[in-house]
C-alpha cells in the first residue's frame, strides 16, 4: 500500500497548492477521501460489504448518498468558503487508525 499511500498523499497536497494558485481566478478547489464504497475500484467493499463494515466505525460502507452529500456540500454556496481541504467520507476509519 506504499504507492497508494504515496499518491493519496500527492493528491491532497496538489489539492491544497491548486486551491492556492486559483483562487486569485475565483476557482475553488476542494477535493473528496472517500472510504470503503462499494465500487469497481474497491472489489472488496462491493463482494464482502458486512466483512468491511465490521472494521468501519459507522458498522456499514459507504452509500451513494454519502459521497452525494459530500459532493453537494463542496458544489454549493454552503461550501464556497471551503478551500484546499480534503473532506474524508470513510465512516470514521481514518481517526479510529489514528
Amino acid at each position: 500500500t506504499y504507492s497508494y499511500a504515496a499518491s493519496k498523499a500527492g493528491l491532497i497536497h496538489l489539492t491544497r497548492r491548486m486551491a492556492l494558485r486559483l483562487a486569485r481566478d475565483n476557482v475553488v478547489v476542494s477535493g473528496i477521501a472517500p472510504g470503503a464504497f462499494p465500487s469497481e475500484m474497491n472489489k472488496e467493499a462491493r463482494d464482502h460489504g458486512d466483512a468491511v463494515a465490521q472494521r468501519v466505525p459507522a458498522g456499514r460502507v459507504g452509500a451513494t448518498e454519502d459521497m452525494a452529500g459530500a459532493a453537494i456540500y463542496l458544489a454549493s454556496r454552503a461550501g464556497d468558503y471551503v478551500m484546499g481541504e480534503t473532506i474524508v467520507v470513510d465512516g470514521g476509519v481514518t481517526i479510529a487508525r489514528g
